[in-house]
């Protein structure tokens, strides 16, 4: 059984940089389902795209769907993977939206609890974050990163904060703890 460990916290706090150093390391990967729908979206003409800005709760669903599928799909005799994002950050995001009440967070939370994780890491804040086309929720990134935090605990979760150090340091301290 592969052991899972998440990269998590707010926007623009280096996990997809992570994630792909890490990849150099020859460690199995999942780089963020939100990313990429995002991405696909932007591409579809602007009336038609599912965005996180525009219709939370379908993106929400979107990604669970991708999230789910992306963690199912990791390859039989891979020990240990590193992804970005695990579906309990779901939660967070749902949260912010004010949608807990809803049939999503709820089918959410219950695949929650089906899946554990081996560890996961925080990363704390880096000192400035660059809006993208793709990250524009940067004003929002400490009350994401608290939402994302407290949806980990409430999961049972201890959280290995991961200092904000250089991206090569950062990267081999989260490694080292891996192996």
């Amino acid at each position: 059984m592969t052991k899972k460990y998440i990269l998590t916290g707010g926007p623009g706090v280096g996990k997809s940089t992570i994630i792909n150093l890490a990849q150099n390391k020859a460690l199995c990967s999942i780089e963020e389902a939100a990313t990429y729908i995002i991405k696909l979206e932007l591409e579809k003409p602007e009336n038609e795209q599912i965005v996180p800005w525009k219709n939370p709760y379908e993106f929400q669903r979107n990604v669970f769907s991708l999230q789910k599928k992306l963690e199912d799909e990791i390859p039989r005799g891979i020990e240990k993977a590193l992804i970005d994002r695990g579906i309990i950050d779901n939660l967070a995001y749902l949260r912010l939206n004010n949608l807990q009440e809803t049939e999503l967070y709820k089918e959410v939370e219950e695949e929650a609890r089906k899946r554990r994780y081996e560890k996961i890491f925080l990363l704390e804040p880096l000192p400035a974050i660059e809006k993208t086309e793709v990250r524009r929720d940067c004003d929002l990134a400490a009350k994401i990163h608290e939402l994302i935090q407290e949806e980990y605990i409430k999961q049972g979760y201890k959280t290995e904060k991961i200092p904000a150090l250089p991206r090569e340091e950062r990267t081999e301290f989260i490694l080292k703890l891996i192996r």
